[in-house]
């Protein structure tokens, strides 16, 4: 078999056509057996959707990682995980959007041995398979990831226990420590300050270039002292508040210039920024967020005067705010943990309160969190963990959506983030645990996807805990002229949705080129390819099956395989190839080719067409 012929498509035999050749320039027939087309271009459907699960998202746990191989015994984590590809799992040359997200964190050893040096850790997000680990930070320091020279292979930034700001390569081989003088529970930032194409480090208030060397250290101290616990751990960030293309230094203290010199003084605390448009609001800037002993405060980012605040909801402490619409109204609201209570504060609210939730958190007071559209419905679902569960509250209601009390954690100024963490098309939620201050079973990391593999989709990556999507390229670039994320997603801490859409979907189909009788009647072979006809991209790791079908309808598995990267809307697969001995092909009356199925009725894809994804043949060397 397998002279002329059409192509065949989905459906049936000829589905698009014959099977076997196709014709060329000219009119010529061309030999697919000998010489398939490679990877091409196809028709897609741009409208091709998933339908996200409304209410009740059901988070299931993908994989954990809580044994290590190098220096087991550090398995504790208290900080927030960062995601984005470190490797070239493809082999092809380049760490891109083909290959597998990897997850970054610091882990210690004991019920309190973050106050000791620790390991930076590199893991997959496929199924926590360790790449590397590296002594050197402290246990609970926090850690940023990004090509700050945009030469393609990310680097890894952490703080050890003499406030050094630590650098290493993708692969974790130390490059250098900057003195930055800055409590070993920072969390460094990263951004081109100057528009220069090589980005800057932030810890505390300590400015190191891309080389190591300490560029300047700001005459206002960005710190945040917990006197309960005798620790310094600033969260300052970079962001471009006038747009004058040169970067401002922002926390909870105040704003310092790229000189170092003071903007103004602020009260202290843990910061964010976003648009309000509220009374006082300079039109042409974005608002700071700042949280202080219990109270939330909306500050002008020329002078820090405050142009709204609510205090006597949280207590006297609250962590790391969140910026998001919460409630669909198309108007961002703040989230903000404190030690009894969760609370979204909104200034449209005539008590400022939009909701509050009960949680616990008696140990620091002041986590961060997360928020995600999980279901694409323009309402962001708050991901939150405290001492003894994991939450997911709705955003407009503060109802519990879902709760895991699996999770315990000492608690500091961790957050779960979301990211498409394996590549199959849906965000995941990457959580850390520690269990040896509380018991409980979680420790390590823990990622969780959606039950039916059906929450929106997200970006392969979150890169550091000031975290505002336009501060980071999906292939983890630092980009050289930020674009104000105020303008457009209007969030800070709030997981992004991958670039093709919310809810795209891919539309998987297998095309037969020929049916090749070279080697009949000892053996045949089967030349085809899978190709993305729909809106979103495929996920690694596709599989697809070769059944044979006997004359009373049963199906026996006779060969299978998996693409080996993602397959994007609009392109085909590499040519693949499926050779049969006539013993295993004998008694078979047809066969049928499936793609997202391994034989075992198992699928990876959430498709927005699920009825075209097998072809019948007919017997290879009748």
């Amino acid at each position: 078999m397998g002279g002329a012929g059409g192509m065949g498509g989905a459906g049936g035999m000829g589905g698009a056509g014959g099977m076997g050749g196709m014709g060329g320039a000219g009119g010529a027939m061309a030999d697919f057996c000998s010489d398939p087309p490679p990877a091409e271009s196809v028709t897609s459907d741009a409208a091709c959707q998933f339908t996200a699960p409304p209410g009740e998202l059901n988070p299931v746990v993908k994989w954990r990682k809580d044994t290590f191989a190098i220096a087991p015994a550090y398995n504790q984590v208290i900080v927030t995980p960062v995601v984005g590809n470190l490797d070239d799992d493809n082999g092809d040359g380049q760490i891109d959007a083909k290959d597998i997200p990897d997850i970054v964190f610091t882990t210690y050893t004991g019920s309190t041995g973050w106050f000791g040096d620790g390991y930076l850790r590199a893991i997959s997000g496929k199924d926590g398979a360790e790449l590397w680990s590296a002594p050197g930070p402290r246990g609970a320091a926090g850690v940023a990831i990004g090509d700050a020279d945009r030469n393609g292979s990310p680097e890894v930034y952490t703080i050890d226990k003499g406030g050094h700001l630590l650098a290493f390569d993708h692969q974790g081989t130390p490059l250098w420590s900057c003195p930055a003088g800055v409590g070993a529970y920072a969390y460094p930032a990263i951004a081109d300050a100057d528009g220069t194409g090589n980005a800057e480090i932030l810890a505390g208030s300590t400015v190191c270039t891309s080389d190591g060397q300490v560029r300047v250290t700001t005459a206002l101290a960005h710190d945040w002292y917990f006197g309960a616990l005798d620790f310094h751990s600033p969260t300052s960030f970079f962001v471009d508040l006038d747009q004058d293309g040169t970067m401002e230094i922002v926390s909870g203290a105040g704003v310092s210039r790229l000189d170092g010199s003071t903007l103004w003084t602020g009260p202290g605390g843990h910061a964010a920024v976003a648009n309000f448009d509220i009374p006082g609001a300079d039109p042409t800037m974005p608002e700071i967020v700042v949280i202080h002993a219990g109270t939330v405060s909306i500050l002008h980012p020329g002078d820090g005067s405050t142009l709204w605040s609510r205090a006597g909801v949280l207590g006297a402490y609250g962590g790391p705010p969140t910026v998001a619409d919460f409630d669909g109204d198309g108007k961002p609201e703040i989230g903000v943990a404190a030690s009894a209570v969760y609370a979204v504060l909104d200034p449209e609210e005539a008590d400022g309160v939009l909701w509050t939730a009960p949680i616990q958190d008696n140990t620091s007071f002041v986590t961060g969190s997360s928020v995600f559209d999980f279901n694409g419905d323009k309402k962001a679902e708050v991901v939150y963990a405290d001492e003894q569960t994991l939450w997911i509250f709705d955003g407009s209601t503060g109802a519990v959506v879902a709760q895991m009390p699996e999770h315990v954690s000492a608690t500091y100024h961790e957050y779960p983030v979301m990211a498409d963490v394996d590549a199959d098309g849906h965000a995941d939620i990457v959580l850390a645990s520690n269990n040896g201050y509380f018991a409980g079973p979680w420790t390590g990391i823990t990622v969780l996807s959606g039950a039916g593999n059906d929450w929106a989709t997200g970006r392969p990556v979150w890169n550091q805990h000031a975290y505002h999507i336009t501060n980071v390229e999906d292939d983890l670039r630092i980009p050289a002229k930020e674009m104000p994320h105020w303008l457009g997603r209007n969030s800070f801490r709030e997981g992004g949705f991958s670039a093709l859409g919310a809810l795209v979907a891919p539309d998987l189909v297998p095309v037969v080129f020929a049916s090749c009788s070279e080697g009949c009647p000892a053996s045949g072979r089967l030349v085809f390819r899978v190709e993305n006809r729909g809106a979103g991209a495929a996920p690694v790791g596709l599989s697809w099956a070769l059944q044979g079908v006997a004359q009373d309808g049963t199906r026996t598995l006779l060969a299978s395989g998996k693409l080996d990267e993602p397959l994007a809307p609009g392109w085909s697969s590499k040519p693949l190839e499926s050779t049969l001995d006539a013993a295993a092909a004998a008694g078979f009356v047809s066969l049928v080719l499936s793609v997202d199925e391994d034989g075992a009725g198992n699928a990876l894809a959430s498709e927005c067409v699920e009825n075209n994804n097998t072809l019948t043949l007919p017997a290879l060397c009748p």
